[in-house]
């Protein structure tokens, strides 16, 4: 992948990842922890958490189906192991959004689950952000290109 399509590439990449920060932020804000249990925060939890499963479904599909991991390993098939162990994440993280999604729904009725649902949100966004950077980290490399992710 040479000139325009190196470009068209890390423009799309990018595109990706600010929507995956735009939804974890979304997440972040509607549990921060200075803002109080309210059945307004909590639908607005319920809301993000949603988005976030919906992406992550349809952005762990698209890496399994031949994503941008799949054009990384075609050209730098030294992180073969290291994306196989990424790609065998994606259940796991998977699970955590459910769980989540699950605990923001109880916690709209439960003000006592609040808490909890912090934690639960804090875990999965430490998580999801080690994985994305670890792909990221992947494609960088491989393409020997700088990609604006911020």
């Amino acid at each position: 992948m040479v000139g325009e399509e190196a470009i068209a590439f890390a423009k799309a990449f990018a595109a990706e990842h600010r929507e995956m920060r735009h939804l974890v932020a979304a997440l972040r804000d509607a549990v921060n922890r200075n803002r109080p249990w309210s059945r307004e925060a909590a639908r607005e939890a319920v809301k993000a958490a949603e988005a976030m499963r919906v992406h992550l479904h349809h952005h762990f599909a698209q890496e399994e189906e031949g994503g941008y991991l799949e054009q990384a390993l075609a050209m730098a098939p030294r992180f073969n192991d290291e994306a196989q162990v990424l790609l065998g994440e994606h259940a796991t993280m998977l699970q955590l959004i459910d769980r989540v999604v699950e605990a923001t729904k109880g916690a709209l009725e439960d003000a006592e689950l609040w808490p909890q649902l912090r934690l639960q949100v804090k875990d999965l966004l430490r998580k999801l952000t080690a994985h994305e950077a670890s792909e990221n980290r992947i494609v960088q490399q491989a393409f020997n290109v700088g990609v604006e992710v911020e």
